[in-house]
């Protein structure tokens, strides 16, 4: 009999809350959780991947709950914004992506080496534009936080901290040329531009369904190695 690691199945739990927030309660999830655990550590016979199998069961678990209340979570595309530190343009282009999209986006935000606290200067950019800024908290970029994403969204990351995931069963865009914000004066004009840019990409999502995607654990175990060495670059 073998047995999911706490830890992970806390940052799981963590994890699933973001992604079904609006749509099932914490109470709901953590059911699941413990239901899909109990399930699979009964029949498991090591440890490793046993995480991702829960997490796959329990998600079977809450497809099922919302179907009964008449909730399809297939047609929610889940994407992900991450750039360097996760105090600026990744968390103005997902509350542009969730306002724009009609409740079939759930988008979230995420640095590769987070910062303390998203920018005055942006704080104030999203309140002129109508968002609390206290509603937001700088997140590092996890293995968890990927994974319960459809869709990955680089902006304007080095080569050094760019994520190298595998493509196979994931979904990922790279923008390049999305330069920082930090210490533009013209923010108004900045906002525009990631505007334009999240809301092209809104669009086309709307159009072609990714919600339906499964990653072979082989690709899963490569992106917590790539992931493990992007915040810790003395392993490997």
């Amino acid at each position: 009999m073998a047995h999911a690691d706490p830890h992970e199945i806390d940052m799981l739990h963590r994890a699933l809350v973001g992604k079904y927030d609006g749509t099932l309660s914490s109470q709901d999830i953590g059911e699941a959780i413990d239901r899909a655990r109990g399930e699979l550590e009964r029949e498991a016979r090591i440890d490793e991947f046993l995480t991702v199998f829960v997490q796959r069961r329990a998600e079977e678990l809450l497809a099922e709950r919302a179907r009964e209340r008449g909730i399809d979570l297939a047609h929610v595309t889940q994407v992900l914004f991450v750039d360097d530190a996760n105090t600026g343009r990744s968390h103005v282009a997902a509350v542009i992506a969730n306002g724009r999209g009609e409740g079939l986006i759930r988008a979230r935000s995420g640095g590769v080496v987070p910062g303390e606290q998203i920018r005055p200067e942006i704080q104030d950019l999203l309140r002129d534009q109508g968002f609390d800024p206290d509603e937001f908290t700088v997140t590092p970029m996890t293995g968890k936080l990927v994974l319960t994403s459809d869709l990955v969204v680089t902006m304007g990351l080095s080569e050094e901290e760019k994520v190298q995931m595998p493509t196979h069963g994931l979904h990922q865009v790279d923008w390049d040329d999305l330069t920082s914000l930090e210490g533009r004066s013209d923010l108004d004009v900045a906002f525009e531009e990631i505007e334009a840019r999240v809301s092209e990409l809104v669009d086309a999502l709307l159009e072609k369904d990714l919600a339906e995607r499964e990653a072979d654990p082989e690709v899963e175990e490569e992106l917590r190695r790539v992931i493990g060495e992007l915040h810790d670059p003395e392993r490997g």
